[in-house]
């Protein structure tokens, strides 16, 4: 089968309805499969937002210094190759499709899930690729997910929000239980949240793992045109500002300084690493027939309060319009309340998706929460919902595209980016 072939049979996948069992037949196909210890430097990334940026910035500093570096990741924007990479390049169809064939040749009765079956064929290709160094981004929590089979040997946990609430957890104490399933006795664990569950300490001390926190152990501060960075007994100062949010780049950066026994960098390496980051989509503007436009994956209330903040330093002159589209698992009503209070006019669609929420049923939240009928409008997919954006929008607005990576990929295709 070609690669699109493989992907739609892998979207009918079922996840097991156990994610104590779902995590074993995961390793037991692992160990099957020769690749449980077989690569030397890992570094796992949880969280609830910011785990792209930090992967990616892990990347770019690591690729600057020389080294050779594999990267799993989910979801993809555009295509699926980008959830698996070799050098900041995505892997080549024929690659994914060797290693779904060897999954499959071994699963047996087991059921995989569509990120099991992707991270499997990550590790079975970064196997034989030479690597000194792979970067594991978890899917959801970190205690029973997939990525959890591989031991790191240092850990990332960006923050700990709200979502995913029905698999988590309803708070954040018990979000911090899930999230803490990454930490490994004796490794560094890197938190990159000012504000964390008290229970994390906890659970990095029962885990006998070295916990390091943001604002704690290490802090940064921003200025006009470059940014500082500071530990104890150390200090990196006038760093290029990067094309991610500061308090992901310290966490990262607190992470390389953990991590120098295995891998060293320099302060050279750091900054042009820091030149070279990009993540498409987060926070990213552009300008389309002379308008400005913001796209942002933002689809939960911590990333969404970002995004707002992010909008408000903008100071925008005009109106600022919302083309928005977003999935069932979300907590839309968080979402949209959110922003209320610096969106002028809503462009709501349905995505072509089987978990999308309808148009309409965005609407009447809208509705619920006192917006005026004639400041929101209804599209069956996001295409047309941007092009209305674009007639009624002038060069002093800006158009705010956000809501799923589904809404931002479609348009941003749309936009020839």
């Amino acid at each position: 089968m070609v690669l699109i072939q493989w992907l739609s049979k892998l979207e009918q996948s079922r996840r097991s309805e156990s994610p104590v069992k779902a995590l074993a037949e995961t390793k037991l196909l692992v160990e099957k499969l020769g690749i449980l210890s077989c690569f030397k430097n890992v570094i796992t990334v949880g969280g609830t937002n910011g785990k792209g940026s930090c992967v990616a910035l892990l990347e770019s500093i690591y690729l600057a210094s020389g080294y050779r570096v594999g990267t799993f990741t989910s979801p993809h924007l555009f295509r699926f190759n980008e959830r698996i990479r070799i050098q900041n390049q995505p892997v080549k169809d024929e690659l994914i499709c060797k290693a779904f064939e060897k999954i499959a040749a071994i699963q047996g009765p087991i059921t995989l899930s569509y990120f099991q079956y992707s991270f499997l064929a990550a590790l079975l290709i970064f196997k034989n690729a030479n690597l000194d160094l792979v970067i594991l981004e978890v899917g959801i929590g970190g205690r029973y997910d997939a990525v959890n089979v591989i031991e790191p040997d240092l850990s990332i946990i960006t923050n700990i929000g709200m979502d995913h609430m029905d698999i988590l957890g309803d708070t954040r104490e018990k979000i911090a239980i899930e999230k803490a399933g990454i930490m490994r006795q004796g490794k560094p664990v890197i938190c990159g949240d000012l504000r964390p569950p008290q229970n994390i300490y906890t659970l990095a001390e029962e885990k006998g793992a070295r916990l390091y926190v943001q604002g704690k152990d290490f802090e940064y501060q921003s200025k006009d045109d470059y940014w500082n960075f500071q530990l104890k007994n150390k200090e990196l100062r006038r760093l290029p500002l990067p094309q991610i949010e500061l308090i992901n780049a310290a966490t990262v950066l607190m992470a390389i300084n953990c991590f120098q026994k295995h891998l060293v960098t320099d302060e050279k390496n750091i900054q042009q690493g820091l030149k070279n980051v990009f993540m498409p989509g987060r926070c990213q503007l552009i300008t389309y027939q002379d308008i400005p436009i913001l796209f942002d994956v933002a689809h939960n209330v911590p990333a969404v309060e970002n995004l707002k903040r992010n909008i408000q330093s903008r100071h925008v002159r005009g109106n600022v319009y919302a083309v928005f589209g977003i999935m069932s698992d979300k907590d839309v009503r968080g979402v949209l309340s959110t922003m209320l209070a610096i969106i002028d006019r809503w462009f709501v669609a349905t995505l072509p998706e089987p978990r999308t929420v309808l148009s309409e049923q965005i609407k009447a939240i809208l509705l619920e929460q006192q917006i005026a009928p004639h400041k929101i409008q209804c599209y069956n997919n996001p295409t047309l919902g941007f092009q209305e954006a674009l007639k009624q929008a002038s060069s002093k607005d800006l158009i705010v595209v956000f809501g799923s990576f589904r809404t931002v990929a479609i348009i941003m295709q749309y936009a020839g980016e």
